[in-house]
C-alpha cells in the first residue's frame, strides 16, 4: 500500500495460501475476523471478506500451473481513520483490466464478470497493479466509517 501520514496502520496481518480453491475459505474466516477486531460491523466484516472471495475465485481460476510450492500472499492492514487495506499478491498469468468485459444482466455471456462489477461496487478503491515479474498485485480499500 502507498504509505502517507493518514494511513499510519493500527495494527496489520498476513497470510499466504495456496492457489486451491480449499483455502479461500481460510483466506475469508482470516479477513474477516481482523475486520471485526478493526471494528467493522458484521455485515461489513462479511462484506469485506466478500471482496476476498471474488478475487481468491478469479485468481485461482486463471492460474494454470499445479506448482505446490506456489501461494497468494494477503496483507491486512487497518488505519486510524478507520479504512481496511487488502493486498493480495498473485504470480498467475497476467490481469488486462482493459479485456474484463462489463457485465450485463440481460446478457447471459457475461455472467463471469459479475465478480467484477461486485468487488468495484463493495470497494471504496479496486486497482490492479503490475509488479513486473514479481507478477501481480490487487489492491482494495473499504473504508469503514462513511465519509462526512
Amino acid at each position: 500500500m502507498l504509505e502517507n501520514e493518514n494511513d499510519q496502520a493500527l495494527f496489520s496481518s498476513l497470510i499466504k495460501i495456496n492457489y486451491d480453491k480449499r483455502f479461500i475459505r481460510i483466506a475469508q474466516d482470516f479477513i474477516e475476523n481482523l475486520s471485526l477486531l478493526a471494528g467493522a460491523s458484521r455485515n461489513e466484516g462479511l462484506r469485506i471478506s466478500l471482496l476476498v472471495e471474488e478475487c481468491l475465485v478469479f485468481i485461482i481460476d486463471k492460474y494454470l500451473d499445479c506448482r505446490v510450492a506456489a501461494h497468494i500472499q494477503l496483507f491486512f492492514k487497518v488505519t486510524a481513520d478507520k479504512k481496511v487495506c487488502i493486498e493480495i499478491t498473485d504470480i498467475g498469468p497476467p490481469i488486462h483490466e482493459s479485456m474484463i468485459t462489463s457485465f450485463d444482466i440481460a446478457n447471459e455471456n457475461s455472467e463471469a464478470e459479475l465478480w467484477y462489477k461486485l468487488v468495484q461496487e463493495l470497494s471504496d478503491r479496486f486497482v490492479f497493479i503490475n509488479q513486473g515479474g514479481s507478477g501481480w498485485l490487487i489492491q482494495i480499500e473499504k473504508n469503514m466509517v462513511p465519509p462526512r
